[in-house]
């Protein structure tokens, strides 16, 4: 009998390791898997904890869903987050800067010089409100509030491929992103969180609901320190730029060069297809997490872009918002650039699709490109009119901050595959733990 039950154990064992293998054989090509539940995720090494999926409100496999699926293929927790509870309550007011009020959409703005104009087609900004967007590789953070800057075209004869840096060694912008949610690649990529206040005063990096715009997530992640200097320094950590202006909400946002790190873990594969590829926007400090300093003296990133932004007449046609880009490079040196003019427009507006071919002005989203930024806002400091990485196109530093897109190499285009019924089926058992 205990003969028996050790031959049926070690049997189990090495089926287990078959479907296992199919996992990772099904993605060694660089497609990614297909998703049906949060034991689907979780079985690849505990991707996503529980609290950061929902069973009852994720979206499995939005592909061509539209600007709402980014950066990856999947949002664990879907809409309604109950997280996002805080949007519109108290000090917050981010429905202001959603041309319709809802908060469980997004809103894509364009820069230009005033609200007929079309919009440029070359750049976009997006600010996503509680729609589920942005979970990141491979901790599953970051999926209300997301702030996205995309470059719409990607530099001619441009090599897409983004293989991965040392984490903490080398920052390498991907050069293309490709996003699932629009099938489409486009140019560089950059991305992060922002937060919406009823006053001005709420809307400087010292308020204390802000500090998460200066650390990333997790054990040994926060800059505050360095970074709260910075934002004093440059008159930005007490109060917005545009305090005195009645604007009728103020927006605190930052945007990141999206990079990729190598490194060996199974949770990478749900993301990238790759378990040895991890993707995110690069909040990280510059050296890498080091256990040795104290909290709050890690060094800032290699490169982040401070949006400090008001917008006026919201939710009306003549809705329109204005912004200072404030961007930094590990040494903390300054490139700004100031009184950016902005409209939300539709998405058929935005330029995001390669198949549109008007670019005419709709107050539902929008987009915009560095060379309409200038053109936009005659008031800048004549540097790209972005979050800094448009500057970026104009010098090395503001390039890396222009951002990429998830990396080509690691945004593989989604390909589902299969599985005979009976390795489906053990498949089953082993995800759910039964």
């Amino acid at each position: 009998m205990s003969y028996n039950y050790s031959l049926t154990f070690v049997s189990m064992y090495l089926l287990l390791l078959t479907v296992n293998n199919q996992f990772d054989t099904a993605t060694a090509d660089g497609s990614l898997p297909s998703l049906t539940s949060c034991s689907d995720l979780q079985s690849y090494n505990g991707a996503c904890s529980a609290s950061q999926c929902n069973d009852d409100y994720a979206e499995w496999n939005c592909d061509g869903s539209g600007p709402t699926c980014t950066p990856y293929h999947f949002k664990p927790r879907g809409d309604p987050n109950p997280e996002c509870s805080y949007m519109d309550s108290g000090d917050w007011d981010m429905s202001a800067f959603q041309y319709n009020g809802d908060k469980s959409q997004y809103q894509v703005w364009c820069a230009k010089s005033s609200k007929d104009d079309p919009c440029p087609g070359d750049k976009v900004w997006l600010t996503h409100l509680c729609d589920g967007a942005g979970v990141q590789s491979a901790d599953c953070g970051g999926d209300n509030g997301y702030f996205e800057e995309i470059v719409i075209k990607s530099e001619a004869g441009i090599d897409p491929s983004c293989d991965g840096d040392e984490y903490g060694v080398t920052h390498t912008d991907c050069p293309t992103f490709d996003h699932p949610g629009m099938s489409q690649t486009y140019g560089k990529y950059k991305a992060g969180w922002w937060r919406g206040f009823k006053e001005s005063q709420n809307a400087g990096l010292g308020y204390q609901d802000n500090q998460f715009l200066a650390a990333a997530m997790g054990d040994n992640g926060d800059y505050s320190s360095s970074m709260n200097k910075l934002a004093q320094r440059d008159g930005w950590y007490d109060n917005s730029p545009w305090k005195d202006t009645n604007a009728d909400a103020y927006f605190i946002g930052n945007l990141y060069p999206w990079r990729c790190t190598k490194g060996d873990d199974r949770k990478n594969i749900p993301f990238t297809g790759n378990q040895n590829l991890s993707c995110y926007a690069d909040n990280e400090p510059a050296t890498g997490r080091q256990q040795d300093k104290n909290k709050g003296d890690q060094d800032i990133p290699f490169y982040s872009t401070y949006a400090l932004c008001a917008v006026y007449s919201s939710q009306t046609d003549d809705m329109q918002m204005r912004c200072n880009f404030n961007s930094y490079d590990r040494d903390g040196n300054l490139e700004n650039t100031n009184n950016v003019l902005m409209f939300p427009v539709g998405d058929n507006a935005s330029g995001m699709d390669s198949s549109e071919s008007d670019v005419s002005t709709n107050p539902a989203a929008s987009i915009n490109t560095e060379d309409s930024q200038e053109a936009a806002a005659s008031g800048m400091d004549g540097k790209d009119s972005e979050d800094g990485s448009s500057a970026a196109d104009e010098s090395s530093s503001t390039e890396s901050s222009v951002a990429d897109v998830t990396g080509s190499s690691s945004s593989a285009a989604y390909v589902s595959y299969s599985m005979t019924t009976a390795a489906a089926a053990t498949a089953a058992i082993i995800i759910t733990g039964i």
